[in-house]
């Protein structure tokens, strides 16, 4: 998996702009386009399950957010 930061695009930014929805971190516009938005919401989901605070949704934020979408199924 590619880490997804400011400036990536596509389909994979697109899920996890779903995921952080609906996991309530996230408020914009899901279009795919890995902005300043995201990044925070990104930031914030790390702040809250004590990951590295990088803005970066690397492998270790996205098992955690694999993890939290595991437990709500």
């Amino acid at each position: 998996m590619d880490v997804l930061k400011i400036g990536s695009q596509g389909e994979n930014v697109k899920k996890l702009q779903e995921q952080l929805a609906k996991f309530n971190y996230y408020t914009g516009v899901v279009d795919g386009d890995f902005g300043e938005a995201t990044k925070q919401a990104v930031i914030k989901l790390q702040q809250d399950y004590k990951l590295e605070v990088n803005g970066l949704c690397d492998l270790e934020t996205m098992k955690k957010i694999d993890f939290i979408k595991s437990l709500q199924n």
